[in-house]
């Protein structure tokens, strides 16, 4: 569709392309105080605005996204630097994050800088290793405490320990954790940065130059596409846009 000259189409279908293109190319995602173009899609950035991992929603003025099954608000967009920051504002007792491998294993996203790793361990009988943070669960959790340890603490016997789970934070709130001036919670909502790591800026770049719009194929919503304006179809493998060849003329009228 993206390659039809303007002169074989129809009115109605020049209007609705050119209104599917502007969105491609306009379109922002507003929330509260996050702004977001591309690679994000959600709001009026449509499916094949922004990659599938990158979904943004709206509820209330606040933005969350899901990463791999665990749903997360956003609390900063840095696009230059393509960095998240998202927190959790979950509960520990009982464990928040249920997939311990959920940044190496979503195959989009990196752990951004200060981020520091973090195992929770449930019902210990006593304290596993000194250095640990502590903390008592409510009573109506499933478990009557929790104890905190940074990923490199290799000194941890937990063999008697009810569970355990990986989460992630920031380091800094882990020492502030750790001085006393900052509880379990706060630290959860501070949260933690990660990076995705495709940087389309010279795709993007290349395509915009040529007048299109960058996107998503809308057949593979991980692979760049470059939408084109209404008159121009997508050469160059999808990447850049190109004035559409001109439509055949009619054969010569004979007379007979």
């Amino acid at each position: 569709m993206l390659g039809i000259p303007v002169s074989l189409t129809t009115p109605d279908y020049e209007r609705e392309y050119e209104h599917l293109f502007q969105n491609r190319r306009n379109g922002t995602f507003k929330c509260g105080n996050i702004t977001a173009g591309f690679p994000f899609r959600g709001g009026d950035r449509e499916k094949e605005c922004g990659h599938r991992d990158l979904e943004l929603q709206c509820d209330s003025d606040i933005t969350t996204m899901e990463i791999h099954g665990v749903r997360y608000r956003v609390l900063e967009i840095r696009p230059d630097r393509q960095i998240l920051g998202i927190s959790s504002e979950e509960v520990i007792c009982p464990p928040p994050f249920p997939d311990d491998d959920w940044i190496p294993d979503s195959g989009v996203f990196t752990p951004g800088p200060g981020f520091a790793s973090v195992t929770l361990f449930y019902d210990c009988p006593s304290h596993i290793s000194p250095g640990l943070l502590f903390f008592a669960c409510n009573k109506n959790d499933d478990y009557s405490n929790v104890s905190v340890a940074i990923a490199n603490n290799s000194n941890i016997h937990p063999e008697r320990c009810s569970d355990s789970a990986n989460t992630s934070n920031l380091q800094n709130s882990l020492e502030r954790l750790r001085n006393s001036t900052l509880d379990w919670k706060g630290a959860l909502k501070t949260g933690f940065e990660v990076q995705w790591g495709k940087n389309y800026s010279e795709e993007c770049w290349k395509c915009n130059s040529s007048g299109g719009a960058c996107g998503f194929n809308f057949y593979d919503d991980q692979a760049f596409y470059c939408y084109c304006p209404p008159g121009n179809s997508t050469g160059h493998a999808g990447k850049e846009c190109e004035p559409s060849p001109p439509s055949p003329l009619p054969p010569p009228h004979t007379g007979k």
